[in-house]
Formats: structure tokens, C-alpha cells, sequence
């Protein structure tokens, strides 16, 4: 990238390059990404060769990236990796969630299972943190969401509101722009709004 900058390349020319080069590897990495397991899907985030490692030790595959000469843009490696990538995901298959994360706990490797929204506003530890709140819709009536995922001592965040239906508060906000109500039904009459 560095000799593309020197050499006066147009920034979107050298951005372009570095997608590509990056995309291509990344189509068979099996360090970074989710996957289905027998019983739920979970996701793996590796991002030192160290760690990267580790998920090879445990899923007991021959990664060409630990090998002397490895080159990530050889073609050969990229198809190499295509089909580690598939390798992977047959074998993250055969446990449950609860045994890989097991595995990669006792060797540091970061993990965790991939939660749903439903699962997310039922989650023990969520719930005992405040992070899920009910709050009335003006349409669907009561609803339960997440709520602020940060708390500030002096300014402490909380959910106002549901979210508004489409168009509910269509007459408040051009009034406050100095808009008439007769012009605001001609915009709504004539689609513009609702």
C-alpha cells in the first residue's frame, strides 16, 4: 500500500486494493466470525496469530498460516483457507456452545455465544444490570427493549420513549417549523407526509 501512496495512486484506487487484498484472505479465515453449533451459534475473535493458534489446536486442523513462507495472497492459500474454512464450520457442528466456549475459555481464547433479541431481553445478567426496560408503544402497546448500555454518574441516561409510529408526530414538528395545519394536510393529502 505504502508504494501505491508514493507512487501518487489516488486514494480510492489504493483504498480499492487494500479491500481486495484484505477480502480475499478474509474469505477463508476461520478466526474472526460466527458459527452454527449443534445447539446455538457462537462467535470466535482472534486477532493475534497467538490465539489464531489456539482455535487450530483445539479444532486439531494444519493451518498453512503457522507454516514458514505463508503467504496470505498465493492463490494456493487462499483456496487452502477456502476449504479450512468449511473444515471449521463442519466442526463447530458437532458440540454445543456451552463445550466450545468451555474450550476456549481454559485457553483464553475470546468467545461467546451469540444471543438473539428475544434471548437478549431474557438473560439473567442483562435483566440484573437494568439493561432491559418496558416502555409503552402508542400502536403495539407495552414493549420491552434494551436500554441504555452505559451508566454515567452525573448524567444518568434512561429510556424516554418507545419509538414513535410513522407519522405520529408529523403535525407537532412542522408546526414547530412555522408550518400551517392547512398546509400540513395538503402535504399529507398529496403524500408528501403522514
Amino acid at each position: 500500500m505504502a508504494a501505491l501512496r508514493e507512487a501518487g495512486v489516488p486514494y480510492e484506487q489504493v483504498d480499492e486494493q487494500y479491500r481486495n487484498t484484505l477480502f480475499e484472505w478474509r474469505r477463508g479465515s476461520i478466526y474472526y466470525r460466527t458459527y452454527q453449533a449443534k445447539d446455538g451459534v457462537l462467535a470466535v475473535a482472534c486477532l493475534s496469530d497467538r490465539l489464531r493458534k489456539r482455535v487450530a489446536d483445539i479444532l486439531e486442523i494444519d493451518d498453512p498460516r503457522f507454516k514458514p513462507g505463508f503467504d496470505p495472497f498465493d492463490q494456493e492459500t487462499i483456496a487452502a483457507g477456502e476449504i479450512l474454512a468449511k473444515k471449521a464450520e463442519v466442526l463447530f457442528t458437532e458440540r454445543t456452545v456451552k463445550e466450545w466456549l468451555s474450550a476456549f475459555e481454559k485457553v483464553g481464547v475470546p468467545a461467546g455465544p451469540v444471543r438473539y433479541v428475544q434471548e437478549l431481553l431474557d438473560d439473567e445478567q442483562v435483566v440484573a444490570n437494568d439493561l432491559v426496560v418496558d416502555l409503552e408503544h402508542s400502536k403495539a402497546g407495552p414493549v420491552r427493549m434494551v436500554g441504555p448500555m452505559i451508566s454515567m454518574s452525573e448524567t444518568p441516561l434512561k429510556a424516554q420513549s418507545a419509538s414513535p409510529a410513522l407519522g405520529e408526530h408529523t403535525d407537532e414538528i412542522l408546526g414547530a417549523m412555522g408550518i400551517d395545519a392547512e398546509t400540513i394536510q395538503k402535504l399529507k393529502d398529496d403524500g408528501v407526509t403522514r
